[in-house]
Order: C-alpha cells, then structure tokens, then sequence
C-alpha cells in the first residue's frame, strides 16, 4: 500500500476528525447560546465577556496537565476523558442557571476541549508521516473550523426547549 496511513489507521484518523467537529460544535454553540442567556439575564457585558473568557482559562489551565496525563493513561483514554470532561458539563447546562455556574462550565469545557484536541493533535503527528502532516493538520483545522461554524446553527432549536441544543451537540 502506498498511502503513508495505513487502512486501519485512516479509519481511526476518521473517528477522531469526526470528534474535532462535534469538540468544535459544541465551542460554536455553547458560546453564543451561553452569552445570549446572560444577556437575557441583565449581566453586563463585562460580565459576560469574563465568563466567555472561562472557557479559554480551562484551555490554558489543562495545557499544564495535558501531557502527563496522556504520559500516564494513553491516547484513547485521554480523548475520552476529555469527552467525557465535555459530555458532563453539557449535560449540566440546562440544568443550571446563572452567570457562576455557566462560567464554571464553559471553564469545564475548556478543559475537555483542550485534553481532546491535544491528544487527537499529538496522534495525528506520531502517526502519519511527515510528508503528509501538513495534509492531515490542515484536516484537522478545517474539521475544527467546521464544528465551530455549524455550532451556532444549534440556537435555533432553543425554541423547543434550552436544552434542546445541548441534546444534538
């Protein structure tokens, strides 16, 4: 076979692209959604922008312990605790209410979206040959980009529900 990835690793390859876009969705959703909510709620914009800005701590507080975990527990364990990190703090969304429990669930997210992404990242470069990193990283990114664009489109089942949204994505 000439292809640098062989048939079972492009089957994972696949698996995780299709994780990048529903891990992207779920960014472009809950970020809108979540600020529309507190807008509702008379939270300052301020305010808001802080709470938005959860999401991007929980990214760059996980970078310290991204690597060790994935050191300790392997690739698949890691996306899936990354996913699963994600699935809770979505499942508690509509449960909730207020600007202190959705900053720390955007905060939650971050954390599974950054423990995802990096595992899924780092597969992605010991995996595939050099010669087709750029291919597959651009892969990647456009799979990312996809999610975070078709993840607004999920405001528009809030009229059946708030948690309606979080239930698609």
């Amino acid at each position: 076979m000439h292809n640098s990835v062989t048939l079972w690793s492009k089957s994972q390859f696949r698996l995780l692209i299709t994780l990048v876009i529903i891990v992207g969705a779920t960014q472009g959703l809950v970020s809108p959604l979540i600020a529309t909510k507190l807008e509702q709620l008379h939270i300052s914009p301020s305010v808001n922008g802080i709470s938005a800005a959860m999401l991007y701590l929980g990214v760059f507080v996980s970078m310290f312990f991204c690597e060790k975990l994935l050191k300790y527990i392997g690739f698949q364990k890691t996306i899936l605790t990354g996913i699963i990190v994600m699935i809770i703090a979505m499942f508690i969304f509509p449960l909730t209410k207020g600007i202190g429990w959705w900053s720390f669930l955007r905060f939650l997210l971050g954390v599974g979206d950054n423990i995802t992404t990096f595992a899924i990242q780092l597969w992605i470069a010991i995996n595939v040959k050099k010669e087709e990193n750029g291919k597959r990283f651009s892969q990647f990114g456009l799979a990312y980009g996809l999610g975070l664009g078709l993840g607004p489109l999920g405001l528009n089942l809030e009229v059946f529900g708030f948690f309606v949204p979080f239930l698609i994505v």
